[in-house]
């Protein structure tokens, strides 16, 4: 993703206009609806096995959080770890937490060849897209990483198929439960996916005729702390456990030389002091997102080059009405 691309997904972020982590905000004509039984989830996103020197410690810090919140189950949002035998220490760590656990595709978890299939079998993953009851509501797990068959786009996949929208709108059909959707790419308003607004639209078709409606959409991939509210439904984007990531315009050597050799995007990346994840509790009316505060490593004023970064890292606190 271009730097451009990624300074556009920074307005709008949660509490950026009062320049706080916290904010209350109710979606209107969903406001004070009850919607089932509370659930707690934990959530990590874009950890980078494999492109951070220390992906497995951020993972170790998520799990022994998880392991004291003891949330109804833990998500990872997409571009998690390669499917090779250098990330089992990493997933060993994912591991730990006894509970259920799902997984997202993202796109860099197919960088070096491997496949998404691969990605199912190391993961232990059921489908490139799926679905499962809690607590009350419908989640609704779908992949960004379809190849469009009609037209050119640069970079990696970032799109929806016919068939994967064809399975979508089956689901939604049969949903009894409010929906709560993820995916690696977003589907914002503000911009995502190469069909965002094509996804939006089967969302909002349902809403419109169904008292089982999508309250909710959230994704990883463009690390960044922000959200959007559209026809209703809250799309909500979960920061990176690890870095920014800031191209070859400004690099800068924050680490050893032997750190660098091994892993050579680090210069490119401003990294998190701390590891970046979320609890979020749904249920009782309302959704609430628990994050947490960061800052870069690197220069005490957080500036390389000629960048700089305005906003701490976060994933910043919420309350929304659903």
């Amino acid at each position: 993703m271009s730097d451009v691309t990624r300074r556009q997904f920074g307005k709008g972020a949660i509490g950026a206009a009062a320049g706080v982590a916290g904010m209350s905000y109710a979606l209107p004509g969903l406001a004070g609806e009850a919607v089932g039984g509370t659930i707690k989830i934990g959530l990590i996103s874009d950890v980078h096995h494999g492109l951070v020197h220390d992906a497995t410690d951020r993972m170790k810090v998520f799990i022994d959080r998880m392991l004291k919140v003891k949330p109804d189950f833990i998500m990872q949002m997409g571009d998690f770890c390669w499917p090779r035998k250098e990330s089992k220490e990493f997933m060993a760590e994912w591991d730990r937490f006894k509970g259920e656990k799902y997984h997202i595709l993202g796109n860099h978890d197919m960088d070096l060849g491997f496949s998404r299939e691969d990605c199912l079998k190391f993961w232990d993953m059921p489908a490139k897209y799926y679905s499962f009851e809690k607590g009350g509501f419908l989640f609704v797990v779908l992949d960004g990483n379809d190849k469009k068959k009609v037209g050119k786009a640069s970079g990696y996949p970032s799109y929806m198929g016919s068939e994967q929208r064809a399975w979508f709108k089956g689901v939604l059909k049969g949903a009894n439960k409010p929906v709560i959707c993820f995916s690696h790419q977003a589907a914002s308003p503000s911009g995502g996916m190469q069909n965002a607004e094509q996804m939006r639209g089967i969302v909002n078709a349902h809403n419109k005729k169904s008292d089982h409606k999508v309250v909710a959409w959230l994704n990883g991939h463009h690390h960044v702390d922000r959200h959007d509210i559209e026809d209703d439904v809250l799309y909500l984007q979960i920061n990176s456990a690890s870095y920014k990531w800031i191209g070859s315009k400004y690099l800068m050597k924050t680490f050893s030389d032997d750190l660098h050799r091994k892993y050579q995007h680090l210069a490119k990346m401003a990294v998190y002091q701390d590891s970046l994840y979320a609890v979020m509790t749904v249920g009782d009316g309302k959704l609430v997102v628990e994050g947490v505060r960061s800052d870069y490593i690197g220069p005490s004023d957080g500036s390389r080059g000629g960048w700089k970064p305005g906003k701490k890292p976060m994933i910043s606190d919420g309350e929304f009405e659903i």
